[in-house]
């Protein structure tokens, strides 16, 4: 397979479309070893696209997306890892009739078309992003309009994400990149420093930020649309109807097209889940894309962590007569826990690709700009050319995650010999170099020309004075600190984890799933107890005169009146957040003495209850279900009996988190009385043991020697039992349900 992805851009970059051929026509005509993009092997599906067009940066994206959205007539829908109403598209473009703001353009647009419907599913996000995004966005958008329709998708494994950015009109246009309609991301191509349009919707200046996206239409167009009607239907369990041939054509006037007449690949990643089989069509893309390379390779991308990119990048610098390779990353990571994690997983791929660079033929540079503050703009990019044959942009990081375990999807475009396609490829990398460089395409084109070498011309022209550059990107952080990050593969996955595996084999057959699951995640809490113990009581016993004045500090607290207060609303405010309970819990365990920090957990947890009790209550089953998508038809089907059973069994066998059963219990009908007493009797043992157990381990690493060790032994006594009894009980409930399903189903 080497030897004809290898031989595919060098023959086919060398001969000449025929006249009177479109380039897809051209494409059925050469032989299977001249092509790249394979359906069913590197890509889902190749489709023809009248009109295609690169944007870069978000302000070409937002302005043709306004243009785009004003001109729709039956529907607009759209995916995205994150979703902000409130972005502005145009800044300081000629505004129109209709609004800028994202939110009121689409409620413009929606008062004006009564045949108009408007669809965006938004990833169910990690509460890891909870204050990068906009809080309560769901509700608001779900109240505004009924042909509004907003839904949350978490159908994906543990640990995943739904990443793909697409935006489908009419199904004759789409959009596919790296761009979110979300804050922080609008940016011209020309990056000043100091930008004053450049503002999130709270008023605050953010740094350059640089991406592309494409726009396409016509049956690529369509495939698009049909891609998104799939991940609707696994989300909301509901059908988008296909749209008719549209009367008006909803492409942006001012959109000019790259390329006309071009067939493209459209490439994904899905994870195995619930059934569907794993997809890794962009790693393979990847791969054979590289592979086939000659002459140079050029990546734009957020990361640079993935072990697949990274061998066969390695692989080619090991040749001869390899391609060139220059790689453009953003300088550091945004926030210390990316920097310390994925910031050293990309530090450990580029001494590797270093190391391997015996021929000289490898460049890694971030874009410098004058007048900043940390001198660099970000690169959210997602792009690779190759030997001007070859580009594909999408939503596909160059890490783990992106090959097998989120949901990604990228264009491709091949030139197969096509001059216009090779053209259009050979701008594109010349206006992404200049805008780095600060300077014009055609003198990025001379120059690598007259070089002969992309290389070469990069490193001559980065010397000119501008205000903007490339500079050589090393690992900037040192390597002792790389041996006590964990295996990348924990930080950076491709593949779910299985937690249960360990356990598998010490369990019977019919109830493994289950309990493995609890029994891990139990192990873990304990070891999270011991540790976060052990941390606090190493931490407070090394720094004595620390130790006694938070002490004292805490003795005062306690006697201010509003204290109590404070930590009830935080427990109802975090709740509201998706913290989880057992957190909050385990925290006041911590920082207070039994008794107290036994009241607070009690109260405060209560008290959660309750509100989002009520919330539920007014929000109703069917809103709840729009905002939490396809997660809640189980934990209904718990509470249906809606008595102090249900309550109890949801509460004491925890099915879902705090906050979805509290407010599908409001949801549900179910009598307060009930549900009060329920959640009295159901966590009342657990916060009770999780403050035991804090304060057994505060008590061990507090006594010397011997004593220790009998405690954590007389602890293990009266833990393991209890454990094992609760997996019984677990087991046995769950063949219990498995009897009763099949009873029904019969």
């Amino acid at each position: 397979m080497e030897s004809k992805m290898s031989s595919a851009f060098k023959n086919g970059s060398s001969r000449s479309k025929p006249e009177g051929l479109s380039q897809p026509e051209y494409r059925r005509h050469l032989p299977a070893q001249n092509r790249i993009l394979i359906e069913s092997r590197n890509c889902w599906r190749l489709a023809h696209a009248d009109r295609f067009a690169f944007l870069i940066d978000a302000d070409a994206y937002f302005a043709a997306l306004y243009e785009a959205v004003t001109r729709a007539q039956q529907c607009v829908m759209i995916v995205g890892w994150d979703f902000d109403r409130r972005i502005n598209l145009l800044r300081d473009r000629r505004n129109g009739e209709y609004p800028v703001i994202l939110g009121d353009l689409f409620m413009s647009v929606l008062s004006r078309r009564p045949e108009l419907n408007i669809y965006i599913l938004e990833w169910d996000y990690s509460i890891v992003y909870m204050f990068e995004r906009e809080l309560f966005a769901r509700f608001r958008a779900i109240r505004s309009h009924p042909r509004l329709h907003f839904r949350l998708d978490g159908n994906h494994p543990l640990g995943g994400c739904h990443h793909q950015k697409i935006v489908v009109i009419d199904d004759a246009l789409a959009f596919c990149g790296g761009i979110d309609l979300a804050q922080q991301r609008w940016d011209t191509r020309s990056h000043k420093p100091h930008d004053p349009r450049r503002l999130n919707p709270q008023g605050q200046l953010y740094p350059p930020y640089h991406d592309v996206q494409v726009a396409v239409d016509g049956a690529a167009a369509a495939a698009l649309g049909e891609l998104v009607r799939e991940r609707w239907l696994r989300a909301t369990s509901r059908r988008i109807p296909p749209a008719q041939p549209a009367a008006a054509d909803p492409w942006p006037p001012d959109v000019i097209p790259d390329i006309r007449e071009v067939e493209v690949g459209i490439a994904r990643t899905e994870p195995a889940y619930r059934g569907r089989k794993e997809v890794r069509e962009i790693e393979t893309l990847y791969r054979d894309c590289i592979l086939a390379a000659r002459k140079y390779i050029y990546i734009e991308n957020q990361y640079l962590t993935s072990t697949a990119v990274g061998d066969a990048l390695a692989k080619r610098l090991r040749e001869k007569d390899g391609p060139e390779i220059v790689i453009a990353l953003p300088y550091r990571r945004i926030g210390w826990r990316e920097e310390y994690t994925m910031g050293l997983l990309r530090g450990r791929i580029v001494r590797e690709l270093q190391r391997e660079d015996e021929y000289h033929r490898l460049r890694i540079y971030y874009p410098h700009v004058e007048g900043l503050e940390k001198g660099c703009k970000n690169i959210h990019s997602k792009l690779m050319v190759a030997d001007d044959s070859l580009v594909r942009i999408g939503s596909a990081n160059l890490n783990n995650r992106s090959m097998g375990l989120d949901t990604e999807c990228d264009l491709a475009i091949e030139a197969s010999g096509n001059l216009q396609v090779e053209r259009a490829i050979r701008l594109l990398r010349d206006r992404l170099f200049a805008d780095h460089l600060g300077l014009e395409a055609e003198e990025v084109q001379q120059t690598i020309e007259s070089e002969g070498s992309l290389i070469g011309a990069v490193e001559k022209l980065r010397l000119r004075v501008t205000g903007f550059s490339v500079k050589p990107l090393s690992p900037h952080l040192p390597e002792w600190l790389e041996k006590v990050v964990p295996v990348k593969l924990l930080l950076d996955p491709e593949r779910a984890f299985s937690l249960g595996n360990p356990v598998r084999a010490f369990l019977p057959d019919e109830s493994r799933r289950v309990s493995s699951q609890f029994l891990v995640g139990t192990l873990i809490a304990l070891l999270l107890i011991f540790s976060m113990a052990g941390i606090s009581h190493w931490t407070l016993s090394s720094f004595g005169p620390l130790k006694a004045a938070l002490a004292q500090s805490m003795v005062s607290l306690l006697q201010v009146p509003a204290l109590s207060s404070l930590i009830l609303a935080i427990y109802v405010l975090g709740s509201m957040l998706l913290i989880p309970i057992t957190l909050l819990v385990f925290i006041s365990a911590l920082l207070f003495e039994p008794l107290h920090g036994f009241l607070y957990a009690f109260l405060g947890s209560h008290l959660a209850a309750m509100v989002l009790f009520v919330v539920g209550r007014w929000a109703g089953y069917d809103l709840l279900n729009r905002c939490a998508g396809n997660r809640l038809g189980r934990l209904r089907g718990r509470m249906q009996r809606g008595d102090i059973k249900a309550v109890l069994g949801v509460r004491f066998f925890p099915v879902a988190p705090f906050t979805l059963v509290s407010l599908v219990a409001g949801a549900s009908r179910i009598h307060s009385r009930d549900f009060l007493l329920g959640t009295l009797a159901g966590m009342t043992p657990g916060i009770a043991a999780t403050v035991f157990l804090v304060h057994w381990m505060k008590i061990i690493f507090r006594e010397p020697g011997f004593a220790k060790y009998m405690l954590i032994f007389n602890l293990a006594a009266l833990v393991v039992p209890v454990l094992l009894l609760i997996i019984h009980f677990r087991i046995h409930r769950v063949h219990a349900g498995r009897k009763t399903d099949q009873t029904s189903q019969e």
